[in-house]
């Protein structure tokens, strides 16, 4: 079905349960069933069938922006929080149970604490421990570690560069790790706890736009504008 807007992001939410797409200046929250009432996991094997699950609109936001860029919400555990990035240079934490934001940042009221530019992505941590922390990139040439308990960035990551496309940035499963892409045909692996540069990896011929870590083993996937992906060891061997 046609939504009527751009659609910027599409995320599965609570445990499959839900699916989140960030459409135009709106995000649209659908309740996902499988047929004949089955599990929505039944989602896992519509691959193999011609079962298509059935979803409803249960829940629809807008903000005043021209258009939301990103949703980011975890999956693997519930939580209430979905967070929301705007073309207005905000950075909304949305809790779904109370229907209204928690806690919305505005990047150029944050004196130097923020992007000076629209925040194009969003990740959250792979940890529930700590489900709190969440990534932020921008086309201001930075990556940002927020800490939602505070409610402000609490590390910058600024080495690589990206002043035009969207790009991918990710925690690693350990937690010692941020991996970003990049316009400078590299990615470049950050120390979250010092903000440091660790290992610039190349080899790619144009933009890195995406990156993924494995989530059981040192590997990470790297994404490019030249067609490529790219898989690398611990070791930093492609």
């Amino acid at each position: 079905m046609p939504l009527g807007a751009e659609v910027k992001a599409a995320r599965f939410y609570y445990l499959d349960q839900l699916a989140l797409v960030a459409c135009g200046p709106s995000l649209l929250v659908y309740s996902i069933a499988g047929r004949e009432g089955s599990s929505p996991r039944a989602l896992t094997s519509c691959a193999q069938s011609a079962d298509l699950p059935r979803y409803r609109l249960a829940h629809r936001w807008s903000n005043r922006a021209q258009q939301l860029t990103d949703v980011a919400a975890p999956n693997d555990f519930l939580s209430p929080v979905v967070l929301i990035a705007a073309s207005d240079k905000t950075l909304t934490a949305y809790d779904l149970h109370a229907g209204r934001p928690t806690l919305v940042l505005h990047m150029g009221e944050l004196s130097g604490g923020g992007h000076s530019r629209p925040v194009r992505t969003v990740r959250l941590s792979p940890d529930a421990s700590e489900s709190q922390l969440l990534l932020t990139s921008a086309n201001d040439s930075t990556v940002r570690l927020w800490d939602l308990r505070v409610g402000r960035s609490v590390r910058c990551f600024a080495t690589h560069s990206n002043g035009h496309h969207a790009i991918g940035c990710a925690f690693s499963p350990c937690m010692r790790y941020v991996a970003v892409g990049g316009e400078g045909r590299h990615c470049t692996l950050y120390s979250l706890q010092q903000g440091t540069v660790v290992q610039t990896l190349g080899g790619h011929l144009d933009v890195v736009s995406d990156v993924a870590f494995h989530p059981r083993h040192p590997q990470l996937a790297t994404a490019c504008f030249d067609g490529r992906c790219r898989f690398w060891n611990n070791g930093g061997e492609s």
